[in-house]
Formats: structure tokens, C-alpha cells, sequence
């Protein structure tokens, strides 16, 4: 049998007419709101061999974190490796907020068939030998947020996506917005030859966990910092039948990443008619950006009344993200699964994303611990873990400590196969505990969110 070799290019899918011994390899793309990440596996040679795709920079370096940005070229046409010319900003927040709009998907599909080609690319030129002699069966894994995934209208939006990036990638011009409201609006072609997937991001954080050592089944929690939000989730993992399911039974997604409170000090300091310190990131668009962590470090000697507001705001922000984690916890400990028994014996509670080491992150999960103990869980047998010591499985890769969490959910959406996933919707609620079992009523109306 005579077998083809195609692979996107500037130039056009290049055809090897000879037969050729096919090989699988899955595309994890963790499409963030600040940044895209990308881990490519091969299940089936040797040690799982996976590869970490990496972007310059533009400081002469190279980088796993490439900018969730569109921008347009001199020549009219849309990169995602140059800044000059105008830009799309809010790719992924645009569909998640619109998931019918033809734009916000038009856009998003425009990057993401730049990513899909690129890596590709990447791969092929960085490991020609390993991967030259065989025919490559393409597999794309795209994530999306928890809550999305239990909403069918964001779930189809990501997959059409999928779907239409994949197709732009491997045409023989440059992807364009024409092109992909072409396809938005018409048939994608019967030959498509990838097999695409829509997959929470939060199941593929904990995946390598799922398949270590330090596993536990049973009732979890994970906190997801991003740039722009922040993801919470309580989920139940187990294997009956020897394979992974992922029971989703809360799903929370908040716009308090850490540059949404850069964003909002910056928006109280110009509004005072006084200038931030030279050098801040000026938005969420640069994924490499520090975001000071005091208030007092954005304006040289401040007026007191902004030092008080700067103050004033992070002590909201902390509120907000404690508040959050409680609310889910209190749904999880009253209705969702309140005969668990890790809330006897320590409920895992994972930390994770670019954002997971904020101090105010930090201050804001301490006075959620204390919360709990209102309910009598037992705290000190709570894990705020870091994911990163389960990624294990890396082949040659050298990653650096930092950016391990940043890649959890990439390296976990390279596995061809993750499990099964049920939303929350699809899952009743296990027993409804009565009010007056549960602690006293101050304490119940904070964690149900009415302060």
C-alpha cells in the first residue's frame, strides 16, 4: 500500500509516495487565556516519548509559553509570532463569552491553526530522526475550562473550532479570517484526518496524577490560578473496570486570575491622576509578564487615600477567591458529596496554573482553611500540592521547576487516551445534609456566599 506523509507548512502538505510504517501522535494544546502551551506525545514509541514545543521569546531564548495574540502583519496576513501591526487580544475570554459568535470563533480558530502548524514544524525539524521514517496519524486534544465543558453551546464551539483549525493548519496558504468564516459557515471537508477531542481542562491538570503513585481515589479539589481566572473544581476519581473516570461534580469559573487584579490596581491608579512605576506588564496579552505582588510597589510614594484603595482591593480580591473555593466546598460538603470520606480523612486540594505561588492566592487559601474548620474537616490533612512532581514521563526533556505547573494541563492532553469525563449535570446530587446538621447559621450564610 502506497501511504502519504502530510504535515502543514508555509509552503504546501508534502507527500512522501512510499510506504511508511504509521505512528500516532497526540496534540495537547492548553489554549489559555494568557498563553497557549503545547506537549506532544508519542504513546507508542518507546517511553512515551513527549515533546514540550517551544517559541522565541523575542529576547533571544526560547519559551514553552507562546502569547494568546493575533497579530496582523505588514502584509495583511495574521502571525502569532511578530507584534508589530494591530492585534486580537482576549481570544479565548471572546469565545468563552460568545461561544455562537462567528468572529470570536473565526479568531480563535485563525491562532490555533498557527499554533497546530507551527508545532508540527517544530516537532519535525527538532526530531526528524526519530519521527522521519513514518507515517504521522495526528490526534488533537483541546482544553477547555470546567464549566464550560458541562454547557453544550461552549463545548461544540471549542470542538467546531478544533476542527476548523486543524483544517486551516494543513492547507497550502496562510490561515486567514476569510478563510475560516468560510468553513465556519459551510462544511468542513469529508477528509479530515485527525481525530479532534474537547477535554476539561482540569482532568487533563490532574492526569499525571491520576497515574502516579501519590494517586488517591476517591473525592478532590482543584484550584486553577490563571491570568485572567480562576477554576474550581470538585471532582471524584476512580477506575472501576481499570479505567479513568472523572465525575465533575462541581464547576466554577470566576474572572479573578492574578493580571485581573493587576488590571484593577492599575485602573484605581490612573484614576487618582497618578502614574505606575516604569516597566509593569500593561495587560494579560504578555504571559512572561511579573505582576508586582504588593500594592505599595506600583507608585513611588503614593497619596495615602491610593495606598488605602490599593489595599482595600486586594483585601477584596483575597475575599472573592477564599469565597469562591468555600462556595464549592460547601456544595460539595451539603449536597454534591457530603458522605465522602476524605472529609474525614483529608480532602486533596490541588493548586495549580501560573498563579498557584501569588501571595495573595496564598493568604486567600489559609483563610479558607481556617473556614473549614467550621465544618469539621480535617485541615491538616489537606494537600495544597503542586502537580508538577507528578509529570514524570518527560523522554529527553529537561523542563525547568517554574514552568512544570504551567505545562500540567498541555502534558495531560497529550495522553491519546485520559478516561471518561462526566459533567455536572450528568451526575445527581448524592444526599441533601439538613440545616440543622450542618454548623451555625453565620458560618452557613458565608459559605453559601451571602455575606
Amino acid at each position: 500500500m502506497r501511504t502519504k506523509w502530510r504535515h502543514g507548512s508555509d509552503a504546501s502538505a508534502t507527500q512522501y509516495e512510499v510506504p511508511r510504517e504509521p505512528i500516532d501522535l497526540t496534540i495537547g494544546l492548553d489554549f489559555g487565556t494568557s498563553s497557549a502551551k503545547v506537549v506532544i506525545r508519542s504513546p507508542y514509541l518507546g517511553r512515551e516519548n513527549a515533546t514540550v514545543v517551544r517559541w522565541s521569546n523575542g529576547r533571544g531564548g526560547e519559551t514553552p509559553l507562546l502569547p494568546t495574540s493575533l497579530q496582523e502583519g505588514p502584509d495583511g496576513r495574521f502571525r502569532i509570532d511578530h507584534d508589530d501591526g494591530p492585534s486580537h487580544q482576549d481570544i479565548k475570554v471572546a469565545l468563552l463569552d460568545e461561544p455562537d459568535s462567528l468572529e470570536a470563533r473565526a479568531v480563535a480558530a485563525v491562532y490555533l491553526a498557527w499554533v497546530l502548524r507551527s508545532s508540527r514544524q517544530y516537532v519535525l525539524a527538532n526530531q526528524a530522526k526519530v519521527y522521519g521514517k513514518y507515517f504521522l496519524r495526528w490526534a488533537l486534544n483541546l482544553g477547555i475550562p470546567s464549566a464550560g465543558y458541562d454547557d453544550e453551546a461552549t463545548k461544540e464551539a471549542f470542538r467546531i473550532v478544533g476542527e476548523v483549525a486543524w483544517n486551516l493548519s494543513v492547507q497550502s496558504r496562510s490561515p486567514t479570517l476569510d478563510d475560516a468564516r468560510s468553513y465556519l459557515s459551510g462544511e468542513l471537508p469529508d477528509d479530515q484526518d485527525v481525530r479532534v477531542e474537547v477535554i476539561p481542562e482540569i482532568v487533563a491538570a490532574v492526569h499525571g496524577y491520576a497515574q502516579s503513585r501519590e494517586r488517591r481515589e476517591g473525592l478532590h479539589v482543584i484550584l486553577d490560578v490563571g491570568a485572567s481566572t480562576i477554576d474550581v473544581c470538585g471532582f471524584i476519581l476512580h477506575a472501576p473496570e481499570d479505567e479513568d473516570n472523572y465525575e465533575l461534580l462541581t464547576a466554577l469559573v470566576e474572572p479573578l486570575g492574578v493580571h485581573a487584579l493587576h488590571r484593577t490596581r492599575l485602573h484605581a491608579i490612573r484614576e487618582t491622576g497618578c502614574s505606575a512605576r516604569p516597566g509593569l506588564p500593561a495587560s494579560a496579552a504578555d504571559p512572561f509578564a511579573s505582576v508586582p505582588t504588593a500594592a505599595d510597589d506600583y507608585v513611588e510614594d503614593p497619596p495615602i487615600e491610593l495606598l488605602e484603595e490599593l489595599h482595600r482591593i486586594d483585601a477584596a480580591y483575597r475575599t472573592e477567591c477564599g469565597a469562591a473555593l468555600l462556595r464549592e466546598l460547601w456544595s460539595l460538603r451539603t449536597r454534591r458529596h457530603p458522605l465522602a470520606a476524605h472529609w474525614e480523612s483529608g480532602l486533596p486540594i490541588f493548586v495549580t496554573g501560573g498563579g498557584r505561588d501569588f501571595p495573595s492566592i496564598g493568604k486567600a487559601l489559609r483563610h479558607a482553611e481556617a473556614e473549614t474548620r467550621k465544618l469539621a474537616v480535617d485541615v491538616s490533612a489537606f494537600r495544597y500540592g503542586a502537580l508538577s512532581s507528578t509529570l514524570d514521563a518527560w523522554g529527553n526533556e529537561k523542563i525547568e521547576d517554574e514552568l512544570k505547573e504551567r505545562l500540567a494541563v498541555a502534558y495531560g492532553l497529550s495522553f491519546v487516551e485520559i478516561g471518561h469525563v462526566r459533567g455536572p449535570q450528568q451526575i445527581p446530587d448524592r444526599k441533601l445534609v439538613p440545616p440543622e446538621e450542618m454548623p451555625q447559621r453565620p458560618v452557613r450564610d458565608y459559605w453559601a456566599g451571602k455575606r
